[in-house]
């Protein structure tokens, strides 16, 4: 019989499951619903974009990745474009839009504990 998963949970300290909860988490955000207007769905796929962004900065954080002038740039333009898109103070900012961007979070929490297991999790 083989054993190799039976001591992942020990090596990587409880990380599988830490993932599998925050794609889950990301997943059950009924955001297009919350999202009024007819151009709804274009502002949740353009939001979701923000999660390569919060990647870097969650990797930088508790990775120790660096982020270089060129990355950090692209961060801030990055994040420029999502307030193009959320137009606070021009539209009330409201629980569908927060609800996209805490996905968008979760999202990346769950791809840097993915790379943070590739340390450790061979296969």
């Amino acid at each position: 019989m083989d054993d190799r998963g039976s001591g992942s949970a020990d090596r990587d300290g409880g990380l599988h499951p830490l993932s599998a909860r925050l794609f889950g988490s990301a997943d059950d955000f009924p955001a297009q619903r919350d999202q009024p207007g007819p151009d709804a769905l274009a502002d949740v796929a353009s939001l979701q974009f923000t999660s390569p962004l919060f990647t870097a900065l969650i990797a930088a954080a508790f990775l120790g990745e660096r982020i270089g002038g060129h990355r950090l740039i692209a961060i801030v333009v990055g994040f420029a474009g999502a307030l193009i898109i959320i137009r606070p103070g021009v539209i009330p900012i409201n629980l569908g839009t927060v609800m996209i961007l805490i996905a968008a979070f979760l999202y990346s929490c769950a791809h840097v504990v993915t790379k943070r297991l590739s340390d450790t999790e061979s296969g």
